[in-house]
């Protein structure tokens, strides 16, 4: 299984909503994702990885099947780091058991949670900018990355 990590775009200081810039970056972030021929894109419901994953369709992704999934939500402000770890677990556990292992997933979401990702199918953390694009090939029992916080393709 292919495992594309999507940051939400710029957004807004304060804001669940994307800048001008974030809008543009979300624009070449479809273009860019348009090579990857994905299966399913799972993204978080806040506003903003909305808005990212609008592009990304816009662009001409033509995903089988798109969900909205609060494992993959910002951090709420009663959990810590344990459960997020629990949130992401599940969240990997279940696309081991309905998707087969030849799929391209995407999944739109936050820093933190791409961080915790990385974390738990690596043991490494990389930083993550703004619509940055981090690859994984999933095997049963390990995890390789294939690219970490990638950007060039904004500029």
């Amino acid at each position: 299984m292919k495992l594309i990590l999507i940051r939400h775009s710029e957004k807004v200081a304060n804001k669940d909503m994307l800048t001008q810039k974030g809008k543009v970056q979300s624009n070449k972030l479809g273009k860019y994702l348009l090579d990857q021929k994905i299966d399913t894109i799972f993204c978080s419901p806040c506003l903003r990885c909305q808005q990212t994953l609008e592009a990304i369709l816009d662009a001409g992704s033509n995903p089988q099947s798109i969900h909205f999934s609060k494992l993959i939500r910002l951090k709420q402000k009663s959990e810590n780091f344990i459960d997020i770890k629990k949130r992401i677990n599940l969240f990997i556990q279940d696309l081991f058991c309905e998707h087969s292992d030849n799929l391209v997933i995407a999944v739109v979401t936050h820093q933190q949670i791409i961080k915790m990702f990385s974390y738990q199918l690596t043991t490494q953390v990389f930083d993550i900018d703004f619509a940055s694009v981090s690859i994984f090939e999933i095997k049963t029992n390990s995890a390789i990355t294939i690219t970490q916080n990638n950007t060039s393709f904004l500029s």
